[in-house]
């Protein structure tokens, strides 16, 4: 029987407790398949953190009906010792279930953190009637903890370095979750028990073999170690702003190794220097993504407690051109947000420890007026990006493989990135990931359709589009394709005549302004919109200049201008990194004879200007890609080389007039900035500085 983790969610909403009744997870899914997932496939410590009535425990309990009663061990005699008289029992079990960790002392807390550093709790005990000494031993094991919030030791402040060894989890407290539940037990005792049951016994258990049987491959001396060819480009949905992705990375690429693990039939194996090695795939990693992502960004934000809920209370704070905060400004007192929050079903009693936690990790920002306390969104609160480009992963993957993987490449392309289908964790649907999907579904509506038909138009600048197509939708497509060339100098000249008549007095324009300007526009772009826009610029330089007719000399202005406004809303809109990283090329180029530079040269200057100013510093691969999209944008040149048995390189220089940017960067605060405190490291030449000062 193949399982798919959908199963998992199917399998929450039927739980039953020891005694036989309903006991399901309502509306919790994405906690609950982490928590089986990553908990017992992967060996990570668990902790959920959760208001008191809010399915924490009934979690934990699902997770563990999952495993035979002597793979884990509950703590409930919290005391510093009583641990240590459970000591036989705790070294015989694998897992340790502890559901009120608020309540957890000291010494038992130290227990627990050094398990998570993957070593044995030693202690010294004393025989009082022989005086003889022996060393007790509590060997490491994989916590899951249950913490509730509203207890004082239980608030956002549990207990830091106990939680940099976890993974953490959040139940919903909502409402409209507590509405769901409500309805659900409602419906449970008003209708026969078939009504409410979605999976029989015998599902269950066979899920149940089938994790076991996972754990037990997991636990298998010789068991194969995983790799991942699709985890270099999974980066963008990390977002390295925070230290902290540092250590919660693992959390996530062991979400996606234990989804592995549920698929062990789809791990490809191969032999390499006298290792097994499995190779995970880009189904594997969308899954381990599509569960655990929002998760591990609320992480990596450093986000406490239900601070995400509270957030959502504040508008967002605007930014003006220094980069403060606006004057439309929303400020909330702490009562202010607690009437919000309970507005918005949010049922807090204790607010301010939540508060002070966004405070504490900057999403929240203080100013006091009047004698009282009012809090903001931060204005340099932005969320990260959280989608993946997964036909240009799967493209990476590949080439990857190609390159670190070659023994195995050909295989594991034609398996499993050439057509990518998985059946979504939550909905129970089959998903392609070629991107192809809704146009196959389009494609074959007619054949459901009586009163009406349909049909497709599809507009590309990809003349190659078609060919990347899904055969199954190139067959049912029969497309019939028609180009639409670029327009030439003689049907711009007719578009700009026709415009003029709408725009202009009888005899404004010279006529050569018409043929110059389509001719222009011909041989760069074929873009009518450009022609058009450059004859306005040269109509409007002549009109402050008060002259009657709009002549070949306003037209060169005009191509001045605009090329100096593109450039300029490019490099002033620019992200903060990729301004740094054209501050680099604009400083090596200031310091050398020969314009071009390669990406290692930009990332020494790079680094050093973070240095100074500063600034968190990012790999040298980021920097790479940052490089292609100042390409992309038309303000860099970079130019792959091959120097034969050296390899490849990549020749950076300026696209766009040394000295206009110059001028640019003297108008934007940040570049000016970075500019001026590599000056005063000498970085760049004298007559650089003399340039810009």
């Amino acid at each position: 029987m193949k399982h798919e983790i959908h199963d998992l969610v199917r399998y929450l909403r039927n739980v039953k407790k020891k005694d036989g009744s309903a006991n399901p997870i309502i509306g919790e899914d994405e906690l609950g398949v982490v928590a089986t997932l990553s908990y017992l496939l992967e060996d990570n410590n668990f902790v959920i953190k959760a208001y008191s009535g809010t399915g924490k425990t009934v979690i934990m309990d699902a997770v563990f009906n999952l495993l035979p009663e002597e793979y884990f061990h509950t703590i409930e005699h919290l005391s510093e010792t009583a641990v240590w008289y459970e000591m036989d029992r705790i070294n015989r079990a694998r897992f340790i279930a502890i559901p009120e960790a608020q309540k957890l002392p000291e010494g038992v807390m130290e227990v627990i953190k050094t398990w998570g550093d993957g070593r044995p709790a030693l202690r010294k005990k004393t025989d009082v009637t022989t005086q003889d000494v022996a060393e007790q031993r509590l060997n490491p094991k994989y916590v899951f903890m249950c913490v509730a919030v509203e207890n004082t030791k239980g608030s956002t402040y549990f207990d830091a370095e106990l939680e940099r060894r976890c993974m953490i989890g959040h139940t919903n407290p909502t409402v409209k979750q507590t509405d769901a539940v409500v309805q659900h037990k409602l419906m449970d005792s008003a209708v026969p028990k078939s009504f409410m049951t979605t999976m029989t016994d015998e599902e269950i258990d066979a899920l149940q073999a089938h994790i076991i049987d996972a754990v037990g491959r997991r636990d298998d001396e010789n068991a194969i170690l995983l790799r991942n060819p699709c985890a270099p480009f999974i980066s963008e949905a990390i977002p390295t702003l925070f230290p902290v992705s540092r250590s919660k990375v693992q959390y996530l690429l062991k979400v996606i190794n234990a989804v592995g693990r549920f698929y062990p039939d789809e791990i490809l194996k191969v032999e390499k220097d006298g290792v097994t090695y499995g190779l995970l795939t880009p189904k594997h990693t969308w899954l381990g993504l599509r569960i655990y992502l929002n998760s591990f960004l609320n992480e990596c934000l450093h986000m406490p407690s239900h601070g995400t809920d509270v957030l959502k209370l504040f508008p967002d704070t605007r930014i003006d051109k220094f980069g403060l905060a606006g004057s439309d400004i929303v400020k909330m007192t702490s009562r202010e947000i607690r009437t919000a929050a309970k507005s918005a079903g949010l049922p807090f009693t204790k607010i301010e420890p939540i508060v002070e936690g966004l405070v504490f990790t900057g999403f929240l920002e203080t100013k006091e007026e009047d004698g009282r306390k009012y809090y903001f969104k931060s204005p340099l609160l932005r969320s990260p990006a959280s989608k993946i480009d997964w036909n240009g992963l799967i493209e990476n993957c590949k080439e990857f493989t190609d390159t670190h993987w070659a023994e195995c490449a050909e295989e594991y392309k034609q398996r499993f990135c050439e057509d990518v289908e998985v059946v979504d964790p939550f909905t129970g649907e089959k998903v392609s990931k070629n991107g192809d999907e809704i146009l196959y579904h389009l494609t074959g509506l007619n054949s459901d359709l009586d009163n009406s038909k349909i049909s497709i138009l599809g507009i590309s600048n990809d003349a190659k589009f078609t060919s990347w197509l899904d055969p199954r939708v190139k067959s049912r497509l029969g497309e019939e394709s028609l180009t639409f060339s670029p327009y030439n100098a003689p049907q711009i000249e007719d578009i700009l005549i026709e415009r003029a008549k709408m725009a202009f007095k009888e005899n404004a324009v010279d006529p050569m302004v018409m043929t110059y300007c389509a001719s222009k526009a011909a041989q760069e772009h074929g873009d009518a919109r450009k022609a058009i826009d450059l004859l306005r610029i040269a109509a409007e330089l002549a009109e402050r200049e008060e002259r009657e007719i709009v002549t070949l000399e306003y037209v060169s202005k005009a191509q001045n201008v605009m090329e100096r406004d593109q450039v300029k809303s490019i490099v002033i809109t620019l992200p903060i990194q990729h301004k740094a990283t054209l501050a680099s090329i604009i400083l090596n180029q200031g310091n050398k004879n020969n314009s071009q530079q390669t990406t290692g040269e930009v990332y020494g200057t790079y680094k050093k200007l973070c240095k100074s100013y500063n600034l968190d510093e990012l790999s040298q691969r980021r920097i790479a890609h940052i490089i292609s999209e100042l390409d992309m944008q038309g303000l860099i040149n970079a130019k792959v080389v091959n120097l034969g048995r050296h390899g490849r390189t990549k020749y950076i220089d300026l696209a766009v007039d040394k000295d206009q940017l110059l001028d640019i960067i003297k108008n934007d605060h940040f570049l000016s900035d970075l500019i001026e405190s590599m000056t005063k490291l000498q970085i760049f030449t004298n007559s650089m500085q003399s340039r810009l000062i």
